[in-house]
């Protein structure tokens, strides 16, 4: 079930991306290097990623709701009568609502990607706005925050930031990565409005770090009993692990950004440098690896 987390994470990561890359194109910074036919590709493009996305994250759903009957099953029952009863658990509710939202959500980046609905896209993008946004909580409702003995709800809540500023940080970098690469060679006004939208971005990357430490802090501190089980229990350890690669990533993201920020002060347009941003990406992706093992990880108990 772990690969099956995985996979949605990832997925919520990129569809958060998107939607976060989408307002960040809309910057009034942005608008000047922007031509409508510029700006309506890289729209399309981008509610295709979402859509892929959104499919991703079907497929995620699907094999964790498989593990969990598999876990949950009693084998001398028969498997119908087990999956309804889980069903009707609150992790199966929330199980159906992630299913609901990542289909909405797909949708949604399916309706925006047409021609004729580009012509209105600041509402065609509110909906997979507000669904990708909603669907960052399923993780809230089906993990540690909200088996939370205290503080329930304002765990919910962090924990649906901490997803959420993941996506805008990690999933929108991912997401101009792709772009960078399908528009290499395109026509200058795709490529200016990318450049432009780096020192924009960078802003949302900063302000996404800030929101991951205070809800992961929040987070630490409700589930952990002492320092001490930082070393002593899976669940510490596995949080150490996730924070020194975090450390690195935010590294790496502190270069780029003052790389482009070098380049802006210079008068010259602040490229994505896939040298720096790739390396960035692919720790980004064993942090989430790490978090598919930690959410499955039961807080140690308070002795």
């Amino acid at each position: 079930m772990n690969a099956a987390r995985w996979l949605l994470f990832a997925a919520l990561t990129w569809m958060v991306g998107c939607v976060t890359f989408r307002w960040v194109l809309s910057g009034p910074s942005v608008g000047r290097a922007d031509s409508r036919g510029a700006r309506q590709l890289l729209e399309a493009q981008l509610a295709g990623l979402g859509l892929i996305g959104g499919v991703v994250g079907l497929a995620g759903l699907v094999g964790i709701g498989v593990g969990q009957l598999l876990q949950f099953r009693d084998p001398y029952s028969p498997i119908l009568d087990e999956a309804r009863l889980l069903l009707r658990t609150n992790w199966g509710t929330a199980w159906k609502a992630g299913l609901v939202g990542c289909t909405l959500t797909a949708i949604g980046f399916r309706v925006a990607s047409r021609p004729r609905i580009l012509d209105r896209a600041p509402m065609a993008w509110l909906f997979p706005t507000v669904v990708a946004g909603a669907l960052s909580f399923f993780p809230s409702f089906t993990g540690h925050a909200i088996g939370s003995s205290r503080l329930t709800w304002l765990a919910v809540a962090l924990d649906g930031a901490h997803v959420i500023a993941a996506g805008s940080w990690i999933g929108t970098l991912g997401v101009m990565v792709v772009l960078h690469l399908r528009t290499r060679s395109g026509a200058p006004p795709v490529r200016s409005l990318l450049s432009a939208a780096v020192p924009r971005f960078s802003k949302v990357a900063l302000a996404s770090a800030a929101t991951l430490a205070v809800s992961g802090l929040f987070a630490s501190w409700l589930h952990l009993p002492s320092a001490g089980s930082l070393l002593s229990s899976a669940y510490g350890r596995l949080l150490l692990a996730k924070v020194v690669v975090v450390l690195i990533v935010a590294a790496l993201g502190r270069a780029n950004w003052r790389s482009w920020m070098r380049r802006v002060r210079a008068g010259e347009e602040p490229e994505l440098s896939l040298r720096s941003a790739v390396p960035e990406l692919i720790l980004a992706q064993i942090v989430l690896v790490v978090t598919a093992v930690f959410v499955g990880t039961a807080p140690p108990t308070t002795p």
